[in-house]
């Protein structure tokens, strides 16, 4: 019952597939009520799992938005003459002011 891979499909597809199927037959061999235990052990498994998952999809739409801000940010227009709102040059006096002080 061995299925043929599909073009898409990649060799680590295929040994994944594999590795379950062994997986599920070494469990199939330890009777009925390790089966049980052992597919309790797994759901658990499996909810936490996507508890993280769920946790990692929300920072994940966290960052993106805090990306997308710091964006449209950076593009917002500077002042055309490069300077901030609060010198005229590097060691210049705040606007304003008088420059010489006396």
């Amino acid at each position: 019952n061995q299925r043929k891979s599909s073009p898409g499909s990649s060799l680590a597809d295929v040994v994944e597939a594999q590795e379950r199927k062994i997986a599920t037959l070494k469990i199939a061999q330890k009777g009925e009520s390790a089966l049980a235990e052992e597919v309790e052990r797994l759901l658990e498994r499996k909810s936490r799992l996507q508890q993280t998952n769920l946790r990692l999809e929300a920072q994940n739409l966290e960052l993106k938005m805090q990306l997308e801000k710091h964006r449209l940010t950076d593009l917002t227009p500077r002042d055309p003459q490069g300077l901030n709102s609060e010198t005229e040059s590097v060691g210049g006096s705040p606007k304003g002011r008088n420059k010489t002080s006396k």
